[in-house]
């Protein structure tokens, strides 16, 4: 079926659509549309998103690669949505250089980008670099290095902003 809503026409599966996102609301809606490519683990308190190397950051880097960009926009949407804290912990793979260093830039790296991209109040993050101390994988090839060069975010859902 076809309606028409505010001046423009309306198919079934827009409908359909706007159901959907009116049911999930925005958090839901930005949590859905980032399950696609990343890591997104859903608790009682908030959720953790886990942004693989091989998408944000080369090896010995702590620069964002561009196609990570998209997806640190949604999750800045979604921070600045929910009322509650925000963790960024950062991690290193066990053959990079200087790896405190390195986790502790990169979660300050993607800090940077949320306080930039969004009106958010600072005080609600806290940045952790871990290193190559809690790789989720065995360091033993390039494809479990990149998935243990990452970041993790943990946001906390305190309810919506609107």
């Amino acid at each position: 079926g076809v309606f028409k809503g505010k001046g423009r026409l309306v198919t079934a599966s827009n409908r359909r659509e706007a159901l959907i996102k009116a049911k999930l609301g925005i958090p839901g809606q930005i949590i859905s549309e980032l399950t696609k490519h990343l890591d997104v683990i859903q608790t009682k308190e908030g959720w953790t998103i886990r942004i693989p190397g091989d998408i944000i950051f080369e090896r010995n880097s702590y620069n964002i690669k561009p196609e990570a960009i998209e997806y640190l926009k949604k999750i800045s949407k979604l921070i600045w949505k929910v009322r509650g804290e925000v963790r960024i912990i950062g991690y290193t793979d066990n053959s990079e250089n200087d790896k405190w260093y390195l986790s502790i830039k990169r979660a300050s790296r993607v800090l940077d980008f949320f306080l930039k991209n969004r009106n958010i109040e600072p005080s609600r993050f806290t940045i952790i670099g871990y290193a190559d101390t809690k790789p989720l994988f065995p360091n033993s090839n390039e494809t479990n290095r990149s998935k243990n060069r990452r970041i993790e975010i943990y946001i906390e859902n305190r309810g919506s902003n609107g």
